[in-house]
């Protein structure tokens, strides 16, 4: 069962409390000073109805002064003008409280509201830091609509309950230790009345609350599912239109939305009977105190006007033992949100900085010695005693099937994945002792489906340099033979791109990812069958402009292209995670082994298409 505790499920944002104490100790000493100016109110309002009352009982004959040389109607007159002018001071001073206790709850309500907003604004920061930290295994495990959820709907649920929440709940204890006080001074029995049903609200407050927690994370939790679902339609659309399944994809949707309104109703009828009991047993207790204070009233036990500077106080508590069924509701939806983004912060990343790191030092040498590699969570292993070595400048390519390894080889070398230690280094030295900045500061990775983002051209190609000029910008896109292109757009490299390029082809998303790759000046280059998308003749010069660079680049090549291959020094032919074969081009089609197959079966394929 979940345990009812208002700190133990706020570690992650006691930080923030202390950040922001200031505004919560300014917060609380202004809704101090708001029911502090309420709480007098009422004791102006006993003190005139006592003088009116006095007046009253004066009138109907109970007042019969002992002046015989002044007339009793005159002495009545005079008093009765003095109560009148009384009364008028105390309703100005009420009206005067109120308005100056307003003032004081809207400051309040600012400072309280105003740190809320800085720890939702705080908190999403850090979340967001924390993803981009994550390894790659996380987002393989993690649907993308489940993060946007937590990073934005239960946000805004911890905002509710750190803001909102937390202001009703000291303005609750303020008034009701203000409030009780002076009750209890009035008068001792009828508090004790008032006091009869709170142990059974306390109980019913405590039972539903647990209900509260349980079934908003169940909505959160739906609600990542539904937001996972239409992230991946949406991104998948061409798909879902090009195979005609609109239908099938909005029904699964609407299946997935009434699940979703079910668990809200399921909530919302909870809350439905969460409220009105609360509301009865509040009811109970004003019944009861009528009934009892009634009474003392008659009996002379207490004034008319103490009985209604009783109620008044009372119904200072009526809202805040209201409000306390909406804290709860807040407060157990807010942990509920808080818990599932403490799943994200608590997650590690596979890959981190180790101890005593050092700096590379060379021009790109890369070495892999015996690496093996097994995906986290399975028992096969993709890599198998993997070595070889590539000198500055050396251009290497690596073919084979599909599945034999080549990506999650390149993957390695900028630590997508955990890498034993000695198994590759850059410069003599073990990747695991570089700083991952400088390490994927010193590798250039373009993927064979490369993502652009929802920017400029020039500022998808500047990614990993936002500051560098324009010319650098364009000669860039020059080597990538991309330039010509985008002088043709509307806007040029001004020109703003849709979500992931949709507005470029295949071979245009993949130059404008090679220029992205060749701007940094990486020491080591990577082209993960970067060049499907591109047609022969434009690869050719993308590789002869990488070929005439000043800038000594260590190259490795993963792709099936015949003519691609032809351009690098050696050629490394993997099958089932191992080195099976490895020479020049020449060497490999003499040998008529593993390599020879490859091509041969390359260069039927692209007969064949030329036949259709």
């Amino acid at each position: 069962m979940t345990d009812f505790n208002p700190f133990a499920r706020q570690q992650t944002i006691l930080k923030y409390y202390r950040k922001y104490r200031g505004y919560f100790i300014w917060g609380f000493l202004v809704l101090l000073g708001s029911n502090g100016f309420a709480i007098i109110s009422p004791l102006l309002l006993k003190e005139g109805i006592d003088a009116v009352s006095f007046v009253v009982s004066a009138g109907s004959g109970g007042f019969r002064p002992n002046l015989l040389w002044f007339p009793s109607e005159a002495v009545y007159e005079v008093i009765a003008i003095a109560v009148s002018s009384l009364l008028i001071k105390y309703a100005l001073s009420i009206v005067a409280l109120a308005i100056v206790g307003g003032i004081f709850r809207f400051y309040a309500r600012r400072t309280l509201i105003w740190a809320s907003r800085h720890i939702e604004y705080d908190l999403r920061n850090e979340l967001f830091g924390h993803l981009l930290k994550l390894s790659a295994s996380y987002y393989q495990r993690t649907p993308t609509g489940d993060i946007i959820a937590r990073a934005s709907n239960d946000i805004e649920a911890v905002r509710l309950m750190v803001g909102p929440a937390v202001m009703q709940l000291m303005n609750t204890v303020i008034i009701g230790v203000l409030a009780f006080t002076s009750m209890l001074f009035i008068s001792p029995r009828l508090t004790i009345y008032s006091l009869i049903p709170l142990p059974l609200l306390s109980v019913t407050m405590w039972l539903v609350g647990q209900q509260i927690h349980r079934r908003f994370m169940k909505i959160q939790d739906h609600f990542s599912k539904m937001s996972a679902f239409v992230q991946e339609s949406l991104s998948g659309i061409r798909i879902v239109k090009a195979f005609r399944r609109e239908g099938y994809r909005e029904e699964k949707f609407r299946e997935v939305n009434q699940e979703y309104v079910r668990l809200n109703l399921s909530l919302a009828r909870l809350r439905a009977f969460f409220m009105p009991t609360i509301m009865f047993l509040v009811g109970m207790v004003v019944l009861t105190v009528l009934w009892a204070g009634g009474h003392a009233v008659i009996n002379k036990s207490i004034s008319l006007g103490e009985f209604v500077a009783f109620m008044a106080y009372l119904k200072m508590l009526i809202w805040p033992m209201l409000a306390i069924g909406w804290v709860i509701s807040l407060y157990q939806r807010g942990t509920a949100s808080l818990e599932r983004i403490d799943s994200i912060l608590n997650e590690k990343p596979d890959v981190y900085n180790g101890a005593n790191l050092v700096k590379s030092r060379g021009e790109g040498t890369l070495r892999y010695n015996k690496l093996s590699f097994t995906y986290p969570g399975t028992n096969r292993q993709v890599l198998r005693d993997i070595s070889f070595e590539l000198q500055p400048g050396e251009i290497v390519a690596i073919v084979g099937p599909t599945g034999s390894g080549k990506s999650t080889l390149i993957s390695l070398l900028v630590r997508k994945y955990p890498v034993t230690d000695n198994a590759i280094f850059i410069n003599d030295v073990d990747i695991n002792k570089l700083p991952l900045d400088d390490l994927r500061t010193m590798v250039g990775l373009v993927s064979q489906d490369p993502y652009l983002f929802s920017d400029s051209v020039a500022a998808n190609i500047a990614f990993s340099q936002p500051q560098v000029d324009q010319n650098a910008v364009r000669d860039a896109a020059i080597k990538a033979a991309l330039d010509n292109e985008i002088e043709s757009f509307p806007q040029k490299y001004d020109t703003i791109l849709g979500e992931r390029g949709i507005t470029l082809s295949g071979g245009q998303k993949q130059r404008a990812a090679i220029a992205r790759a060749l701007l940094k000046k990486p020491s080591i280059l990577i082209f993960d069958d970067a060049f499907s998308s591109v047609d022969t003749q434009t690869e050719e010069s993308i590789l002869e402009n990488l070929s005439t660079t000043d800038h000594r680049t260590t190259t490795l090549l993963i792709s099936h292209r015949p003519s691609t291959i032809r351009r690098a020094d050696r050629v490394l032919v993997l099958d089932q995670g191992t080195i099976v074969e490895a020479g020049t081009h020449d060497e490999l089609i003499a040998k008529q082994g593993r390599y020879y197959e490859i091509i041969r079966r390359e260069l039927l394929a692209s007969e064949l298409e030329l036949l259709d």
